[in-house]
């Protein structure tokens, strides 16, 4: 696309493959397994949330639907939301549920040394993000867009992680974490290193208490 620079390291570090609307489409350089990577042809975007909103935030009957009612919804724990739909045991361990989106479960991951959400789609047997349908895949890219756009309003964060791997817990879910330069293991990975840390209660609360208010605004 005329006019977009690639950063270098990608550029040296993976193969161009071809172009789609905005993204190029690239193969990482590593054997070891089969490994893309989707750079939109933007300038000067480190986020999803700040692409223009026809790109990051796709309109479906779900992702349409205004947040002012998130602060009312029902706050259990339990497995179910949207009638018949299951969470995997693990994630209900691992993690707290602040509220339901039109399409997610918002999770709050119980380990404090990061800012870490997992949005749950609630559909039973899926573990991709294309095993949705369209109009889903719509709803929870916008959803994701604006659940971490809202996080990094409370964090002041460096930087979003944003992904959907699976590996271990099959059951679609997608990580937004917050990281900082400076936190634990800045800048590898959250996974696998050291032991979990919980919050506490009132660390727990506060830090809902801000999130909420920034997703009903």
């Amino acid at each position: 696309m005329q006019g977009f620079e690639l950063d270098g390291r990608l550029a040296r570090d993976s193969i161009l493959l071809t172009e789609l609307g905005l993204c190029q489409v690239r193969l990482q350089n590593e054997r070891r397994w089969p490994w893309l990577v989707l750079v939109p042809q933007r300038n000067g975007m480190s986020e999803i949330t700040n692409l223009p909103p026809h790109i990051s935030a796709i309109s479906s009957a779900n992702a349409s639907q205004p947040f002012k009612k998130l602060l009312d919804r029902k706050k259990t724990n339990g497995r179910t939301g949207v009638q018949g739909f299951e969470l995997d045991g693990r994630l209900a361990r691992d993690s707290i549920l602040l509220t339901e989106l039109g399409l997610c479960q918002v999770r709050l991951q119980n380990e404090r040394r990061w800012p870490w959400l997992v949005l749950v789609p609630q559909r039973n047997g899926m573990s991709e993000i294309f095993d949705l349908p369209p109009e889903d895949q719509a709803a929870l890219l916008s959803e994701t867009t604006r659940v971490a756009a809202a996080l990094k309003s409370v964090t002041d964060a460096t930087k979003i992680n944003i992904g959907a791997l699976g590996n271990i817990v099959r059951q679609l879910h997608v990580h937004v974490i917050a990281r900082a330069e400076g936190d634990d293991n800045w800048p590898g990975p959250v996974w696998g290193f050291g032991k979990a840390e919980p919050y506490d209660d009132a660390i727990k609360d506060e830090f809902v208490s801000r999130l909420l208010k920034v997703l009903s605004a």
